[in-house]
């Protein structure tokens, strides 16, 4: 069920921003669990996903997500964790 619910929250997101590419998507889907990633960590879960990711691209179009509104670093500048806008209050 909680599966279900993170599908639609990405479903929602994309049909939102109609100009989301593959990747920008996979990190969206990498994630929607609500839980803080490193890029490191968002790079190997694309990876999973995609079958390839390169750490410099998806820093990249995670910087784009966040000034975009679509993802927050809750962490800090030394130690980023980024998470969808929607989990900021879980």
């Amino acid at each position: 069920m909680k599966l279900l619910k993170l599908l639609n929250v990405i479903l929602s997101l994309a049909k939102n921003i109609p100009d989301l590419d593959e990747i920008s998507l996979a990190i969206l889907e990498a994630v929607a669990d609500c839980k803080g990633y490193s890029i490191s960590e968002i790079t190997r879960k694309v990876k999973n996903i995609r079958g390839k990711a390169s750490r410099r691209i998806i820093s990249s179009r995670v910087k784009k997500l966040e000034k975009r509104g679509l993802l927050i670093n809750k962490g800090n500048n030394i130690r980023p964790r980024y998470v969808l806008t929607t989990c900021q209050n879980t």
